[in-house]
């Protein structure tokens, strides 16, 4: 124990009593004062002994034990003391001890009466003090009744390293769990920040392409339009925490960078679609498992148009507004410049396509279950969105467009690699982000639980197969271009336009839209 070299005005602040009482009189208690440095795992005072002292912990942590059973904690800023051995000078029950190198002043038992005799000021704080211990208490009594999921996050709050930190029986006492828990919860959160750790500059080497995204030189006016569509006209975004998200996440953006060459009445109407999808998309993650398939039987069984006068009537409100936005959306479709009927079939037959994967993948979730690998790469391509936003290249091209044409099936493979890049890229960064919310319907989270690989396996896998699958598209952009002639400008332009869906997906997901943050 040594003479206080720390000034005990600090006290004022460490405890939150500015307005309790004057300076000098924090500066008259530190004559009482000692101060106490001791190293990791010294025993500051044995069970048994009577409580002659009462402690503000300046640094470390402090642990108070019950035959040997760590039964709380002391942080920094807190009163550490047997109340009822100091109160009542008889042998405590617990034992403290320093869990880290700690600092920690003391105040004798005997000192008390003669500071609040000597120095006045200080009888208000020790009524305020008295009420500090007893909070205390009462706070530590209502952590104890906690989830251990939460305790963990409150005393991570107050020591982010306290996970790693203290013994497996110690924090599994704490905890109120065995420490086989504990040793469950280290490995997991040792891989998730495996999988954090500069994930994102990492990721961006590995998904690069030879070719740049482009953004719609009207993207301004499109978000404009979109908004206002989406909020006065059809009350799709309904509060202003929604419109907020909306921007926050830049989901206007999403459009005009796979759509950059788009004739502008277009580019607006692809732009309030992608709202409409990315809205059912959102939904379905407010949706607790057991109804997402509910939800997506609703907008399957509503889109079906042989059925929806005879169904109308038993849809929920709610639903019934979104599928209208649906056909008011198609009635639009219909009027647009360079329309033509195969567009018009084949764009229809996408986002039917998209509404009949989603309502499988919701049904799987509802189950517990996940596919095959082989069966999620077969389905990811029409429930991610990649191959809609891949096929609607044909808005890009004039109104002779056939969906039964040749050079759109000679196209066919090149739009299908496309899809599958964007798909696999999006595993990748959103994988983070989907195992914190227990979403499973990542290759990732596939590979990892069918095969029983750990997070770098799978990555390698994925990162692999992206690979594979970029340079496969390449070969084909090279036989495309090397076989030029007067008459090949469509799938040279049919190639341009399916890379601009490949690369602009990419760089939104990675520099503009904090969706997967």
């Amino acid at each position: 124990m040594e003479a206080i070299s720390w000034k005990p005005v600090q006290l004022r602040v460490l405890l939150g009593l500015e307005g309790k009482a004057d300076i000098s009189a924090f500066q008259k208690l530190g004559e009482y004062l000692t101060l106490s440095e001791l190293p990791e795992k010294s025993v500051i005072r044995h069970a048994g002994e009577v409580e002659t002292q009462s402690h503000v912990l300046i640094e470390g942590l402090v642990g108070m034990y019950q035959s040997r059973k760590l039964v709380r904690l002391f942080f920094p800023g807190d009163m550490f003391l047997d109340y009822e051995s100091y109160q009542l000078q008889v042998p405590s029950r617990f034992e403290f001890r320093a869990m880290y190198d700690s600092v920690f002043t003391n105040l004798d038992f005997e000192k008390e009466e003669l500071v609040l005799k000597e120095i006045p000021d200080m009888k208000s704080v020790s009524e305020n003090l008295i009420k500090r211990v007893r909070h205390a208490n009462e706070q530590w009594i209502a952590f104890t009744q906690l989830h251990h999921v939460e305790k963990l996050k409150q005393l991570e709050a107050k020591n982010p390293k306290i996970l790693f930190d203290l013994k497996d029986l110690e924090l599994a006492n704490i905890l109120g769990t065995s420490d086989r828990t504990v040793q469950r919860i280290r490995r997991k959160r040792k891989e998730e920040e495996r999988i954090s750790g500069n994930w994102k500059d990492r990721l961006q080497v590995e998904l690069k392409y030879p070719f740049e995204a482009a953004i719609h030189p009207n993207h301004k006016t499109i978000i404009a339009q979109t908004i206002t569509w989406a909020t006065v006209f059809h009350n799709l975004l309904r509060s202003p925490e929604e419109v907020k998200a909306f921007h926050a996440q830049k989901l206007g953006l999403l459009s005009c960078y796979l759509y950059p060459e788009t004739e502008l009445d277009t580019a607006i109407w692809v732009a309030k679609l992608y709202t409409w999808l990315f809205y059912l998309d959102d939904m379905t993650d407010h949706i607790p498992n057991g109804q997402k398939g509910q939800f997506w039987k609703w907008i399957f069984q509503g889109m079906d148009r042989e059925n929806l006068l005879l169904e109308l009537h038993t849809l929920p409100g709610r639903v019934w507004e979104l599928i209208r936005i649906w056909y008011e959306l198609r009635k639009e479709l219909e009027g647009l410049e360079n329309m033509s009927e195969s567009k018009l079939s084949l764009m229809e037959e996408e986002v039917q396509a998209f509404i009949q994967y989603n309502l499988k993948e919701a049904l799987l979730k509802d189950s517990g279950l996940i596919p095959d690998a082989s069966e999620y790469m077969m389905d990811k391509p029409f429930y991610s969105g990649a191959r809609l936003a891949v096929n609607f290249t044909c808005l890009d091209i004039g109104d002779e467009f056939d969906s039964e044409s040749e050079d759109w099936k000679k196209s066919q493979v090149l739009r299908e690699l496309g899809a599958k890049l964007i798909f696999l890229s999006n595993d990748l960064i959103s994988f983070r982000k989907e195992r914190k919310k227990g979403d499973s319907m990542n290759y990732l989270s596939i590979l990892m639980r069918k095969n029983s690989w750990n997070f770098r396996k799978a990555e390698a896998k994925v990162l692999m197969d992206f690979q594979e699958t970029l340079q496969e598209f390449l070969k084909w952009d090279r036989k495309i271009r090397s076989d030029f002639d007067p008459g090949n400008l469509w799938q040279l332009h049919c190639l341009k336009q399916i890379k601009y869906k490949v690369a602009g997906s990419n760089h939104w997901s990675f520099h503009v839209t904090t969706r997967y943050e």
